[in-house]
């Protein structure tokens, strides 16, 4: 599984916490951290792994941050590929 995406804040110095959930579960090879230290810049982030799945899993990406106070982030693009290993 690769993910990537580029988000632009409006917040300066927050550290992002990215990770893949499969059924609400957090994957815990399949993450990222990144500090993004300055606002109104557009940040790319890629990262993989794999993971073991079934037919009907649900697969989400969720991120969190460490500001304690709101953050305004906007998702320019995002990708999320998925490969079939095994048969």
């Amino acid at each position: 599984m690769l993910a990537s995406f580029a988000t632009k804040l409006g917040t300066t110095d927050v550290v992002w916490d990215t990770a893949v959930f499969v059924n609400d579960a957090e994957q815990t090879n399949v993450h990222m951290r990144r500090r993004f230290s300055t606002a109104g810049y557009t940040f790319s982030v890629y990262f993989g792994g794999i993971v073991s799945l079934n037919a009907g899993d649900v697969v989400d990406i969720r991120s969190k941050h460490n500001n304690g106070s709101a953050v305004t982030a906007t998702v320019e693009y995002a990708n999320l590929n998925v490969i079939r290993i095994g048969a």
